[in-house]
């Protein structure tokens, strides 16, 4: 059975695999390359024979490319001049950018903020990445920053909804709220004034009643549905709303955290571009890892509003971490990596 008996792929989905591959490989990839490794071509690929008609369809998906304005430089190797088989294909990034004479208005700019805030920055899909693997096995020069251009949108929490109706419905909330350092959810009734991005994730701004005070929730930790309940002294804080917001704002300039990475690695590619400032490059230096071979490193400094938020999220990137500051940040990153040992440690011994 073959792959397209399994599964009929979306051309849209083939073919925005292909251009993820394009962008990927700034020194261009052959027609046997990306049939054998792009999503979409690769099921059918058939190594050793001919694969006329994926060779057609590529074709027909490079000109609705060019069709949509997107540019597919051609380059041919110097000492195979005039064999088809060795051209190597690519998209430069530098034909993709806006002209300088664009200006977007302030409107505009919210409006393409908003859009921009539906795409997820760890947004290859499984597919995509098994490609790039494949692409990356075969010298391909795939560069990790020019990765993570596919759409995903955030799959929206559970509290969501209720959140806004209640926002805009003027009414009161509770719901269950777990924190970090404690091992069970509270109970919270608050007044919800507004969802707000920050950090990379969505926050709550509401009035705690119980707490008579402002308070900010992740929407990853409330643990239960949101349940509208009547209005709790719901009154016009709109300026105080605007305050809390700057006090989010003076926090995360405050929190830094400082990260010694691999320079080159999936860690750097994520978290350079978000990073307030960086060192120049280096030779583990200040990373001081004596045990391990010398890599070229880089030292970022990154903003939080939570360390422990921050902590999980460079789990992932375990492996191209050299070193953590401030201390309290290293210790919950070390304590979720040992959970996850321990967790590992504890299936084995049940299997």
């Amino acid at each position: 059975m073959t792959g397209s008996q399994v599964k009929k792929i979306a051309p849209e989905e083939r073919i925005f695999s292909l251009v993820l591959a394009l962008v990927a490989s700034p020194r261009g990839l052959t027609k046997d390359q990306l049939l054998s490794s792009v999503y979409g071509y690769s099921i059918d690929y058939v190594h050793g024979k001919a694969n006329s008609s994926l060779e057609r369809k590529f074709e027909r998906d490079k000109e609705q490319l060019r069709f949509l304005g997107v540019p597919i430089d051609v380059i041919e190797t110097p000492e195979e001049s005039g064999n088809n088989q060795l051209l190597r294909y690519r998209i430069s990034k530098n034909n993709l950018q806006l002209p300088e004479n664009i200006r977007f208005s302030i409107e505009e700019l919210a409006l393409l903020r908003s859009a921009a805030l539906a795409w997820s920055e760890t947004s290859l899909s499984a597919h995509s990445r098994q490609a790039l693997m494949k692409l990356e096995s075969m010298s391909s020069n795939i560069d990790p920053r020019h990765i993570g251009v596919a759409p995903k949108v955030f799959i929206q929490h559970p509290a969501t909804e209720a959140l806004y109706r209640a926002i805009h419905g003027n009414n009161s909330v509770k719901f269950k709220y777990k924190k970090p350092q404690t091992k069970e959810s509270e109970d919270r009734r608050v007044t919800p004034y507004r969802l707000h991005r920050a950090d990379t994730r969505w926050h709550l701004v509401a009035f705690d009643h119980d707490r008579d005070d402002w308070r900010t929730f992740l929407l990853s930790r409330i643990t239960s549905p949101v349940k509208l309940i009547a209005a709790i002294d719901r009154v016009d804080r709109s300026e105080e709303v605007i305050e809390v917001i700057k006090s989010l704002e003076r926090l995360q300039h405050k929190q830094i955290a400082t990260v010694f990475v691999k320079k080159g690695s999936t860690a750097h590619s994520r978290l350079e571009p978000r990073a307030r400032s960086a060192d120049k490059t280096n030779k583990d230096t200040e990373a001081n890892v004596e045990t391990q071979p010398l890599y070229e490193t880089q030292t970022l400094y990154i903003e939080t509003l939570d360390f422990d938020e921050l902590a999980d999220e460079l789990v992932a990137y375990a492996g191209d971490i050299l070193q953590l500051e401030p201390q309290k940040l290293f210790k919950i990153f070390k304590e979720k990596l040992l959970l996850i040992l321990q967790m590992h440690s504890t299936e084995n011994t049940q299997k």
